[in-house]
């Protein structure tokens, strides 16, 4: 046995999922150390005696009884648990009838047969404990039938007492009512036990129920304490991007109003030359066309925000949309000194996609000016190529370009990544939102590749349609 093991059935059990069996085997291990121990010494003193009264087969039966002890204590661990209390039941009975028989009823016949029904009743139950009570009488009625009727005799003359029928009667009443009360204690105190383990059992089955409710709510709100802290960052975040918006967009409103404003009153200025009138009138369409802008911006953010735009896809030649596009920013890129260059892959025939050309236009509109805003020197180009079923159509700038933990804000609706230089090339931080947002209205989607001073490169991805 291991340390544990004794501390265990000293305590009788320290697990709430030890059984009845459990203990058995630990009451069997101590049983087996006390047999030997007494079963030793006592052999040898009853050996010795016998070979004193000529009675050698007694001895052979004494060895054999203790070698079984012996035998359950040394193979304990390999042999069967019934086979270990077969072999301790076994010798006690051998040892109460050659006790019975040897020197009758006032021997220690009845003690050994006591020890047998605890025996019987602690290993094996109840049942077995009650049948152990017939199985040690019915040898004391026939030894005291046979002695009766002078068929044996007891060949000790202190032993005559048991000669008489009234002694052997009194020794089965005593086995009888000894027996009986130690069977009906024991029943009564397995009873309990087993009660008191199913008890603590269930207690500890509710005990871990509570405990695992206990973790999953801890569990829920661990989550919902995350989600709060989320939610609360975004919130930040988001009315942070609101107040940096309504700023940039006081800007970007009274910038072209100032213009309108003053240019209009330039123009009513009496002897104004022709040449002067002119100029003027083209900055008022400049500043008007700047206002208007900003304003649609504002308007289309709020329609995708509330879910009020729709997809209206019809067939076109993307081929005569991107053309169009290099004519619309043709005039920037002289203004700048900026090479703008289209690269078509497909034949005009070839390009025919059907798709929703307006959203689309929107898009590489959007990102060909953010283009422009952020390239001073080198050059711009754009076109597609045909992977499988997609079309990939890209805008590749040689400007400040972008840093990599900045990829994915710069989709963020009122971000920018260099809000002072932002501000200064003009804008509210709208336009890469609305063509992420038109991208994938239509079914694409917008990625970016960009190194930190060398450029950018915008790739936007839509389903390749035909009719």
């Amino acid at each position: 046995m291991k340390k544990n093991d004794k501390k265990s059935f000293l305590l009788l059990s320290n697990s709430e999922n030890a059984t009845i069996d459990d203990i058995r085997k630990k009451l069997l291990s101590w049983m087996l150390i006390l047999l030997n121990v007494w079963a030793f010494p006592g052999i040898i003193l009853a050996s010795i005696e016998a070979i004193q009264l000529g009675q050698s087969y007694l001895v052979h039966i004494y060895i054999f009884c203790f070698l079984m002890i012996l035998a359950g204590l040394i193979f304990q661990k390999k042999l069967p648990y019934f086979i270990i209390v077969l072999f301790i039941l076994l010798s006690t009975f051998l040892l109460g009838m050659i006790n019975l028989w040897e020197y009758g009823f006032s021997s220690a016949a009845i003690p050994i047969f006591i020890l047998l029904i605890v025996l019987c009743t602690v290993f094996l139950g109840l049942k077995s404990g009650i049948y152990s009570i017939g199985v040690s009488i019915i040898p004391m009625i026939i030894f005291a039938f046979l002695m009766t009727n002078n068929i044996i005799t007891i060949r000790i003359d202190l032993m005559e007492i048991s000669r008489s029928p009234i002694a052997w009667l009194a020794a089965i009443f005593v086995l009888v009512l000894c027996g009986g009360i130690l069977v009906l204690s024991y029943g009564m105190i397995q009873h309990n036990l087993l009660h008191t383990l199913k008890t603590v059992r269930k207690q500890a089955f509710d005990l871990q129920i509570a405990n695992d409710k206990q973790v999953e709510v801890m569990h829920n709100m661990t989550i919902m304490m995350k989600e709060l802290r989320i939610a609360k960052e975004n919130a930040e975040e988001s009315d942070k991007l609101k107040t940096e918006f309504i700023h940039n967009i006081s800007h970007e409103v009274r910038t072209p109003l100032n213009g309108i404003l003053g240019f209009s009153q330039l123009i009513t200025t009496p002897d104004l030359s022709p040449k002067d009138q002119n100029n003027y009138l083209d900055m008022l369409k400049d500043c008007s066309k700047q206002l208007l802008k900003v304003i649609e911006d504002i308007l289309e953010i709020s329609a995708l925000e509330t879910k009020q735009v729709v997809r209206n896809e019809s067939e076109f030649c993307l081929n005569s949309l991107l053309q169009g596009l290099l004519i619309k920013f043709n005039t920037q890129s002289h203004e700048k000194n900026i090479s703008l260059n289209l690269e078509n892959q497909l034949s005009d025939d070839s390009s025919m996609i059907l798709t929703d050309e307006i959203k689309l236009n929107k898009v590489l509109a959007n990102i060909l000016e953010n283009a422009f805003k952020f390239t001073n020197e080198g050059s711009i180009e754009f076109g597609y190529k045909i992977i499988k079923n997609t079309i990939e159509l890209y805008v590749k700038d040689t400007g400040i370009g972008i840093r990599p933990e900045n990829l994915e804000k710069i989709f963020e609706r009122f971000s920018q990544e260099n809000k002072e230089l932002s501000r200064s090339a003009d804008g509210i931080g709208l336009g890469l939102s609305i063509a992420k947002e038109n991208a994938l209205l239509i079914g694409g989607n917008i990625t970016v590749e960009s190194e930190k001073d060398k450029g950018t490169t915008f790739f936007v991805t839509i389903p390749y349609k035909t009719i």
